[in-house]
């Protein structure tokens, strides 16, 4: 910039070279009054910016400048000036251990875009496949309470969706998982696959460092609806519903209606206050859960039978049945209590075992019924 007043006294020719970093310019038309009150209106709807700094001149220019012998440094704000980061993909990475996480819950994670020779002034951190490739991330769940909710921890080598809070690439979250073409969909009973087994879900999980599981499943095949809480170790099952064989295909033959409580290994019942195994009916859930009415019913006809032949006994001056007061006693702790209005309890911690038919007990060596 040459004879400009002050830049021609004491400055070199070095301080006189500008670079131009920005440019503005204002050109005022020539058009009729009219015309251009009407183009203002016009440039006013569209919301375009109009500058009235020079209204009064016909042309005018302004630049930003600073000087060649001054660097310059794009304006950078480590707060405001961050990429703004969309969803992406990560694999599950750990310190060698199927299951990797903190006391909250986050775990560790390699972004696929990484590449081994991008981090090597790093020792690899970023991409080795170890827990030193992130910091902890936090794993978005359906529950999280004090203390509970729901808890399905990513493990090893999974692949995850990690989406960023506000955009905020520090800010990191695993939003779900997904299966891709290497890891395949949940198969229940370790049988089937998509899009055959369709219409079953639920969970299913997988032993660490084993190949036993657990599953939750849900059949909603048409005609055999059912649902399934089972357990590898023992065959372990509790089958609800109308049952079937598990699916390899749409569907599988039946086993049966109602529900079965399984197992290969031990088995036990056990309730402290009381047990009833009855074959009567109560049609849709309609009554209380132990509603032995019937039962009560059967065992005073019963009772009236051993007073008419213990009157008849008497008469003959033999002792009296001592089975009459027992059986008694066992109606008077049959008959439930309870306010009104209130399900109702048995008075005792017995076992019932009660049938509108026969009642049938079979083995091939010895049955044994003891009473004290």
């Amino acid at each position: 910039m040459n004879d400009h007043p002050e830049l021609e006294k004491n400055h070199s020719q070095n301080d006189k070279e500008f670079l131009i970093l920005t440019k503005r310019f204002y050109n005022q038309n020539n058009l009729p009054k009219d015309i251009k009150e009407q183009v203002e209106k016009l440039l006013n709807l569209s919301h375009w910016p109009i500058s009235k700094d020079s209204e009064h001149e016909r042309q005018a220019n302004e630049l930003m400048l600073v000087r060649r012998t001054i660097a310059i440094v794009p304006e950078y704000d480590p707060l405001l000036h961050r990429p703004t980061a969309h969803v992406q993909r990560a694999k599950v990475v750990s310190d060698g251990e199927e299951i990797h996480v903190d006391k909250w819950g986050r775990i560790k994670v390699r972004f696929l875009f990484t590449r081994t020779e991008d981090h090597a002034h790093d020792g690899g951190a970023g991409s080795n496949d170890s827990d030193t490739d992130s910091a902890w991330v936090d794993v978005l769940t359906p529950w999280a309470g004090e203390g509970y909710g729901a808890r399905f921890l990513p493990r090893k080598d999974e692949i995850v969706v990690i989406d960023f809070f506000d955009g905020n690439i520090d800010r990191p979250f695993v939003t779900g998982r997904i299966h891709e073409a290497q890891r395949s969909p949940t198969k229940f009973d370790i049988k089937g696959q998509l899009p055959d087994t369709k219409k079953l879900s639920g969970i299913r999980s997988k032993e660490v460092g084993g190949e036993g599981y657990n599953q939750l499943r849900f059949d909603d095949t048409t005609g055999q609806i059912s649902a399934q809480l089972h357990s590898s170790h023992g065959v372990t099952q509790l089958n609800l519903g109308n049952l079937s064989h598990p699916k390899e295909t749409a569907e599988s033959e039946g086993r049966g209606e109602g529900f079965e409580l399984r197992s290969d290994q031990w088995g036990a019942v056990r309730a402290g206050d009381g047990l009833l195994l009855s074959t009567y009916k109560q049609k849709n859930a309609n009554d209380d859960v132990l509603n032995i009415d019937q039962t009560i019913a059967d065992l005073k006809i019963h009772e009236e039978w051993n007073q008419t032949l213990n009157e008849n006994i008497k008469e003959h001056k033999v002792m009296a049945l001592e089975a009459l007061a027992t059986l008694t006693k066992s109606i008077e702790a049959l008959e439930a209590s309870g306010k009104d209005q209130e399900v109702k309890t048995l008075k005792e911690a017995i076992i019932i075992l009660t049938s509108p038919a026969d009642i049938t007990l079979n083995s091939s060596k010895n049955v044994m019924i003891q009473s004290q």
